[in-house]
């Protein structure tokens, strides 16, 4: 009888040394670790990007909204805007009856000047902010809404300026300053509203991350130059035409692998001084000029 042989020849396997295994296990080890460090350094970038993003988004929003009531300084209603105004073109000493009018403002009685501002006296304890002031009026609440349009103002919390039935349009006074956020332990922007009608909306923060609020005033000088002064040097408000402002914003995470220096201006001097905090947080300047369109400073 024919022995049918396969075609494949069958051997005994046999299995790996521990060597092999060992070096099976090290080169894994290797690939894996190579797999972990890219996701690693992927994971940083992506981190990084994000919070410069979220820097740089945060400070068009802070500049943007601080544009947006400041240039409304000074603003009047329909109900005074052709027979009132709150200086005249000699810069003299007239008391204006829309924005001198008394107000309840936190405990004390001031008057509500279109545009107020102090010079380092609120936020960090060491690096000190500027506050800044600006005050409009807004149309009152109609009676009725029928075939009426609503034209009040919001103040900077978007709260409604006028009650409906109240005796003459509202004044509100828009303060922003510099102060920590008890939610997130960070320096935020905050804004505390005030209406001449006895509300007095609580202050909010409105953005994270503000560290520095440095506000320097313009006014026209003798021969066409404009010169930039610190709050404390302004002696009437009345000749400012333009503000500018500077916030130092930082980024919400630490982002560096150690503190980086930074300049800013945090004596509000005009000149820069260069900081190294004492965070790995990333920090940039934003900086805007204002032009008052309702309180264009008065000649000389």
């Amino acid at each position: 009888m024919n022995k049918t042989h396969s075609r494949f020849s069958f051997r005994p396997q046999r299995g790996l040394s521990l060597i092999e295994v060992l070096i099976a296990l090290m080169l894994g080890v290797f690939l894996l670790g190579g797999v972990i460090q890219i996701f690693i350094i992927n994971r940083q970038t992506y981190r990084t990007q994000e919070n410069l993003s979220r820097l740089q988004e945060d400070g068009r929003f802070a500049l943007d909204l601080l544009n947006r009531y400041v240039r409304l300084a000074g603003y009047l209603s329909s109900e005074t805007v052709y027979s009132t105004r709150y200086y005249d073109q000699k810069c003299e000493d007239r008391i204006d009856n829309v924005f001198g009018q008394r107000v309840y403002y936190k405990g004390s009685v001031p008057t509500m000047p279109p545009l107020a501002g102090t010079n380092n006296d609120s936020g960090d304890a060491k690096y000190k902010s500027d506050t800044i002031s600006a005050a409009f009026q807004s149309p009152r609440k109609p009676t009725t809404t029928a075939g009426v349009t609503d034209l009040r103002l919001p103040d900077c919390l978007g709260n409604s300026v006028g009650q409906a039935g109240a005796a003459r349009d509202t004044l509100a006074n828009n303060r922003f300053y510099i102060a920590t956020n008890p939610a997130t332990q960070r320096l935020a922007l905050y804004c505390d509203p005030v209406h001449s009608d006895g509300t007095d909306p609580t202050a909010q923060p409105l953005l994270d991350g503000v560290e520095n609020m440095q506000v320097r005033y313009g006014r026209k000088m003798a021969g066409g130059n404009r010169a930039y002064l610190s709050a404390n040097q302004v002696t009437n408000m009345r000749e400012i035409d333009t503000i500018q402002v500077r916030l130092l914003m930082s980024t919400a995470d630490e982002i560096n692998t150690q503190p980086q220096p930074y300049t800013f201006d945090t004596d509000d001097n005009g000149i820069d001084e260069t900081i190294t905090p004492t965070d790995r947080r990333s920090r940039r300047v934003f900086t805007s000029t204002i032009a008052l369109r309702n309180t264009l400073g008065c000649t000389q």
